[in-house]
């Protein structure tokens, strides 16, 4: 009860923390922190030796609204599952002091694997809570290489690309998405998956 409660009272502390940083913060400030995230994040990596990997990679041509345009790349270097998401600078500013505590308590307590893992699954966690182009709506799409956007963002970004904002896979147009539906119960999917199973007997192998 009371590591659940001061976890709260970190939890609002790093908001308010970063609602006050976003005011004062230039963007020379933001480059050195991705620099500092960049070094720390070389002590954290996984029983793979991968480690995640930040990189300022859109900002605003216009100096007044860079803070709402920027956004800074995630992504686990070594990997090839292609597994990124774009921060806005909130986003950033909280993995940031999210991260630095992580840092703080595996240094001392000497779990720098369980830090990882746990700083990969928070970071890059795979819910679909919100498209990674603009932070707002939900994903409504996924490309062939299976990163979702929402229509939105993925029509605008095909008028003048072919790939893949992440990964730069490419795809002919929109039409190669898949629609994303609601989650089935788990009683349908185990349902469907007796149905399939029950007829792999009856299915006959093709000729070699």
């Amino acid at each position: 009860m009371g590591s659940h409660l001061s976890s709260e009272v970190m939890g609002a502390f790093r908001q308010s923390q970063v609602f006050g940083e976003i005011t004062t913060i230039t963007f020379d400030r933001l480059m050195a922190k991705v620099k500092e995230l960049n070094d720390i994040c070389q002590c954290l990596t996984d029983t793979k030796n991968r480690r995640l990997m930040f990189e300022v990679c859109a900002t605003s041509e216009t100096p007044v609204l860079w803070k709402s345009e920027v956004r800074i790349l995630c992504r686990k270097a070594g990997a090839g599952d292609g597994q990124a998401r774009l921060l806005t600078l909130r986003q950033f500013l909280h993995t940031y002091h999210t991260i630095k505590a992580y840092y703080s308590a595996a240094a001392s307590s000497g779990v720098a694997d369980m830090c990882s893992s746990t700083l990969f699954s928070g970071v890059l966690g795979t819910e679909l809570e919100e498209c990674c182009i603009c932070m707002e709506h939900r994903p409504e799409v996924t490309l062939p290489c299976t990163h979702s956007y929402c229509l939105r963002c993925i029509e605008q970004w095909n008028v003048s690309n072919t790939t893949c904002p992440l990964c730069r896979e490419e795809f002919e147009s929109t039409n190669e998405t898949w629609v994303i539906s609601e989650a089935p119960e788990s009683s349908e999917v185990l349902s469907e998956m007796q149905k399939a199973l029950s007829k792999l007997p009856e299915q006959k192998s093709s000729p070699s």
